[in-house]
Parts: structure tokens; C-alpha cells; sequence
């Protein structure tokens, strides 16, 4: 009770209202962040004990702690919505036309093949695989940068967004590949997840049956493009692995438990 007390007291609002302030007054900075053309002014004592990346190179003797000003590699974009997170516990999405879009600009041949899969689809989709994209490369930065809430912020953010979308025929795939050539193999969290999604929608994936609201007259359910092709299971042959290991995992566990599945699986006809 007095969790939710103080979250809704205006004393806390005050403080956060007050730490989202200082992150556009430089007046009291002590630290610049730099990266392309773009220079962002923060406080260590607000972004050194919210990442340890920053916390060792402003503590550990490197050249950060006498210059104080690092310098990053990464799309400025992302850099500022990173930093809009470390002083509001949030980040919003900048919505760019996939032309446009820095983050797609700044990584070359990678950059020029994501584009090619976006030809072809229409401007709302376009922009779904931009927002997804964001949370996905957010994800990677707060991981490089080991900043752990806004790494489950950014894969709670992917997920809802990829579940709103219905996971039609242009996010799924557009998610899959992103997420797989942007994250570690040690590192399963997102991997996980779109497994996860894929086996509790494989019907609606494979099919593209949208399950819609019943009208009269109607079947409750719309047909669409099929938004898991057998072209997914071959240009991203890791999840492929990860997701035939999910699923006869889970089809063993219901054999054992329950017995279910196991006539089907063994009297199907392999066309």
C-alpha cells in the first residue's frame, strides 16, 4: 500500500519532473556524450550509477575521467532517446519514412539490405518495421551500454508493438531478421520471445487468418497474406533451429503429460 502511495504522491512527481528538466539544461552538466555530429550534455551522478559503461570510464582512470566527454559509435538518434530514458525511465520513437531514417543510414550494406525488405510494402507497415527496428537497436545499445531496465524496457516495448500489429505479413518477418542479426547468441532474451510468439500464433502465421470481430453475416475470421513463409525458415536458419527445438521440446513434454499430439505426429503423411 505504501508502494502505490508513493507512486502516485505528488513528491515523487515533483522528482521526476525535476530530473527530466535538468536533462535540457546544461547549465549543471558535467559530462558530454558525443556521437556523430551530435553532442548531448548529462550529469555522471545520473548516468554513471544507472550504467556501469559509463560508471568505469568516467571512474577507472581511462580518458573519459579527465576529459569528460565520451564518445560513441552509435546511431545520435538512438544515443538521445538512450539518454532520454536514463533521466524519465521511457524513450519514445521518432517516426521516420525508411528513406529517411538515420539509424538505416548510418550501417551501410547492413542498412541498404534492410531497406530492400522494406520495398514493396505500404508507408503504415514501413513504419512499423521502423518503431520495431528502434526497440530492437535499443535493445543492443542498453546491453553494450549495461543499462539493465531499459533493456526490459525495450523488449517489453518490441513485444507489445509486434503483438498490436497483429503480426501481419510484414513486421513478423522484418522482426525475425532483425532480431536475429542484431543480438548475440548468448544473449536468448529476444531470440526467445519471437520463438515464443511464433509457437502461440503458428496457425494465424502460416495461414494468415486474422481472427476478427464476429458481424452479422460474418465468419469472425479475415484472410491475409501469410506472415511466416517457408523463405523465413531458410534466410534466418537460426531461428529455424531455435524454433524446431521449441517445438519438439514442447510436443515431448505433451506426450508425456498428456499423450496429445503423439497419433497425429506419427499417422501424418509427409507430402
Amino acid at each position: 500500500m505504501a508502494k502505490k502511495t508513493l507512486a502516485r504522491s505528488p513528491q515523487l512527481k515533483e522528482l521526476l519532473q525535476g530530473l527530466a528538466s535538468i536533462r535540457l539544461d546544461p547549465r549543471y552538466s558535467d559530462l558530454i556524450i558525443a556521437c556523430g555530429d551530435e553532442e548531448y550534455a548529462v550529469h555522471k551522478c545520473i548516468v554513471c550509477p544507472r550504467s556501469d559503461f559509463f560508471a568505469k570510464a568516467c571512474d577507472d582512470g581511462f580518458e573519459e575521467s579527465t576529459t569528460n566527454r565520451a564518445v560513441l559509435e552509435d546511431e545520435p538518434t538512438l544515443v538521445k532517446q538512450m539518454i532520454e530514458y536514463l533521466y524519465t525511465l521511457d524513450y519514445h520513437v521518432e517516426i521516420h519514412s525508411p528513406e529517411t531514417d538515420p539509424s538505416r543510414q548510418s550501417d551501410g550494406e547492413a542498412a541498404q539490405d534492410s531497406l530492400e525488405k522494406l520495398d514493396g510494402i505500404d508507408e503504415e507497415a514501413a513504419t512499423a518495421c521502423n518503431t520495431l527496428s528502434v526497440h530492437i537497436s535499443m535493445y543492443s545499445l542498453a546491453d553494450r551500454m549495461c543499462i539493465h531496465g531499459l533493456k526490459a524496457l525495450s523488449k517489453e516495448k518490441l513485444e507489445k508493438e509486434l503483438t498490436r500489429r497483429q503480426l501481419d505479413s510484414s513486421t513478423f518477418p522484418h522482426a525475425v531478421h532483425e532480431i536475429y542479426k542484431s543480438t548475440p547468441a548468448n544473449d536468448q532474451a529476444l531470440r526467445n520471445m519471437v520463438v515464443k510468439i511464433t509457437m502461440e500464433n503458428l496457425v494465424r502465421l502460416r495461414t494468415g487468418v486474422k481472427k476478427m470481430d464476429l458481424t452479422e453475416g460474418g465468419t469472425g475470421e479475415e484472410p491475409g497474406p501469410v506472415a511466416f513463409p517457408d523463405s523465413l525458415v531458410k534466410s534466418v536458419p537460426q531461428f529455424s533451429a531455435d524454433l524446431a527445438v521449441a517445438m519438439m521440446d514442447k510436443t515431448v513434454t505433451d506426450w508425456n503429460r498428456h499423450g496429445v499430439c503423439k497419433p497425429n505426429w506419427v499417422q501424418q503423411d509427409i507430402k
